[in-house]
């Protein structure tokens, strides 16, 4: 997880100096191509970014679906061996009360 947020950090590093680097004026086409091309970088790595933090999100609205679910079944375990418990603790109350 640490590196996946490193990785995040750093494409948006990226892609914050290739907006900035968007923002420079120049006649020569190969400056113009070269910011073009660094604002293509840019946007593919804000992508990336939206993209993972989709993924991570996903990720934990998963991991909170199932500890839900873990702790439901837990609950009704609980429950059930209560029940079981009970049933039993009455059995043998009436087992006790047939003997005297």
């Amino acid at each position: 997880m640490a590196i996946q947020k490193k990785s995040l950090i750093g494409n948006m590093t990226a892609a914050k100096k290739a907006i900035i680097a968007t923002n420079v004026t120049s006649s020569s086409p190969i400056t113009t191509k070269t910011v073009l091309a660094k604002n293509a970088l840019a946007k593919h790595a804000l992508a990336k970014h939206a993209l993972a933090k989709h993924a991570l999100a996903k990720h934990a609205l998963a991991k909170n679906a199932l500890a839900k679910n873990a702790l439901a079944k837990n609950a009704l375990a609980k429950n059930a061996l209560a029940k079981n418990a009970f049933a039993k603790h009455v059995f043998a109350k009436a087992s006790l009360a047939k003997k005297a």
